[in-house]
């Protein structure tokens, strides 16, 4: 487990925005497919659940703070791309625009659930 003062340092700034960008750069491109192929805009929701529970898991194993902290900022991960997602298909005329604060929900929930599933998966290191 991290010192307080390492998980201060790293609270927002750099983790939970390197994770944030990346799933919002995978949720766009994700839309921007979506847009083009009809196979991708069948399964879009499906697969935009995949990456906000993926990277809410991949925010939590890679901060290793807390369970509070992976529900807290992996659903921040994830409501961030779900937020930007959803816009982008808004703004491609894809989806209604209902669909932004759908897919913050969404990416809120899943990224939670992906990063408590991740600290339930990750031993403690407060047994060394």
């Amino acid at each position: 487990m991290k010192t307080p003062e390492q998980s201060n340092a790293e609270a927002l700034t750099p983790v939970v925005l390197r994770w944030a960008a990346f799933a919002t750069g995978l949720r766009a491109l994700l839309a921007s497919l979506a847009h083009y192929f009809d196979w991708v805009y069948r399964w879009e929701t499906g697969f935009a659940v995949a990456i906000y529970l993926l990277l809410g898991a991949a925010y939590a194993s890679d901060a290793r703070r807390s369970v509070g902290d992976a529900l807290w900022h992996g659903g921040m991960v994830g409501a961030i791309a779900g937020f930007i997602g959803g816009a982008l298909n808004a703004v491609l005329a894809d989806r209604p625009a209902i669909g932004i604060l759908v897919g913050t929900l969404t990416g809120a929930v899943a990224g939670a659930f992906g990063g408590r599933l991740a600290m339930a998966a990750i031993p403690s290191d407060e047994a060394d």
